[in-house]
């Protein structure tokens, strides 16, 4: 028992990462929120008593909808900016201003164009979530935990929707924003408490500063061999970096190692951003009451817990399989349920209702499993430090522009040639991960950024 505790001390801990952790993905849970709050509220919005005054149309609803992403696609860049102008943790910091912002102009909306700027700010804040969140986790983290950490967003988003599918179901318009109000004051209070990236501070040559951060994250103190040696592989990356030209854009993706992992991360991330499943999460209720007899608000309630469910195990095997395995494994279902789903919306007398859920179930389990998370673990271990900022956000814009384009493009396709063409087309999208997986992908986990390299130059 003494040998197991000066071991445990020995190499630290790692509740300070975790907490940490924790703190900046409640961002992820305020978004989680705000992306489930048009499912429960599209009713009153489009009833007489609409808080904007007037009925909302299905038209100008789906516009409203589609506003999100489309700004966090414009918005990206300020945060890949931001990220390393003022730091992962201030730039944090700063995004919860927007998602209070969000939330006080739907409670004091008394027009459409309250509603427009409510939605606006979310996409704001959604560009950051996605980029500055997986960074901060990524380099906060011990390598053996990585990966957990990072797939720990998917969780506190799918438990934001499920917070708010729930008391939106359960409780009045208003009184559901008054108690969602405050998850971005609280973020913003914790995360003053958190450190920041000990990376991101060795990059901008403040050494003490990053000795003390790895000390506090490490649990060790600042003259323990290992944690020396973590700063000293920080400073020597850091040192062989700014030997380099400046890095642009343009520089970034003449270097071949780069090119390819920025090219692996496209094709991941249009995977997870025209699948569907966002498609899914914004008009579950429409798409259940088009195809089946029974209470879709119900029914759609179970979205959000099968996907906690999915980013439970996720969470659990991302550190003990391997990424190309669970990767391969998801897309394969993604495709299998979505192509069964489009087949059953065709031909709805084949099959039973209890039979379309079941498939909008798997959909759903492998979308939150590894579909989501899995771009976002990949985008975190295969770009080094120097460019992970710059290309995450490139990366992150062209997924919002995407989900745009997918949200956008559901109602005319639908409209012209049915509900099922829609999802025969998501369905085709998971070959594109697949070939992805198998052909170009070098397998990230437990690797360091050197190794990596390495297999992408092979």
């Amino acid at each position: 028992m003494g040998v197991e505790k000066k071991i445990e001390k020995e190499n630290g801990h790692t509740y300070v990462q975790w907490l940490s952790g924790v703190v900046a993905n409640s961002t992820m849970f305020t978004y989680g929120l705000q992306a489930g709050w048009m499912s429960p509220s599209a009713k009153v919005l489009q009833s007489s008593s609409s808080p904007t005054g007037t009925p909302l149309s299905d038209s100008t609803l789906g516009w409203v909808a589609s506003l999100m992403p489309i700004t966090a696609f414009f918005t990206v860049p300020l945060f890949a900016f931001l990220a390393d102008r003022i730091g992962r943790k201030n730039s944090l910091l700063l995004l919860t201003v927007p998602q209070l912002g969000s939330w006080l102009f739907k409670l004091f909306a008394t027009n459409l164009t309250c509603l427009i700027i409510a939605r606006i700010l979310f996409g704001i804040s959604a560009a950051g979530c996605f980029s500055i969140v997986p960074m901060y986790n990524r380099e906060i983290a011990r390598e053996d935990i990585r990966g957990r950490m990072v797939s720990m967003l998917v969780f506190f988003l799918n438990l934001g929707i499920l917070a708010m599918y729930g008391i939106g179901a359960c409780l009045d318009y208003y009184t559901v924003l008054y108690i969602v109000v405050w998850t971005p004051v609280l973020t913003f209070l914790f995360m003053l408490l958190c450190p920041e990236s000990p990376g991101y501070l060795v990059k901008i040559e403040r050494f003490k500063d990053a000795a003390k951060s790895l000390s506090r994250l490490r649990g060790l103190p600042s003259s323990d061999k290992s944690l020396q040696c973590e700063l000293d592989y920080m400073r020597k990356q850091d040192e062989y970096y700014k030997t380099l030209p400046n890095l642009s854009l343009i520089v970034i993706l003449k270097n071949k190692t780069w090119r390819k992992a920025y090219l692996i991360a496209t094709l991941v991330i249009s995977v997870q951003a025209l699948a569907g499943n966002f498609a899914l999460v914004t008009y579950g209720a429409n798409i259940l009451s088009a195809v089946v007899d029974m209470n879709a608000e119900l029914q759609t309630l179970s979205f959000p817990i099968i996907m906690m469910l999915g980013s439970i195990v996720s969470i659990c095997v991302m550190e003990h399989a391997r990424r190309k395995i669970i990767l391969l494994f998801s897309y394969v279902v993604s495709g299998l349920s979505l192509a069964s789903l489009a087949t059953m919306i065709m031909l709805p007398d084949i099959a039973p209702g209890w039979l379309l859920l079941l498939v909008l179930a798997c959909s759903m389990f492998v979308y939150a499993l590894a579909v989501l998370p899995g771009p976002v673990i990949i985008m975190s271990e295969i770009f080094n430090i120097q460019v992970r900022a710059k290309l995450i956000g490139v990366v992150t814009g062209q997924a919002w522009f995407m989900s745009f384009t997918q949200l956008a493009a559901f109602a005319p396709i639908t409209a012209a040639l049915g509900m099922h063409t829609y999802f025969y087309i998501c369905a085709s999208m998971n070959l594109l991960g697949i070939v992805t997986v198998l052909v170009l992908m070098p397998e990230t986990r437990g690797k360091s950024i050197e190794e990596i390299e390495d297999e992408l130059k092979k």
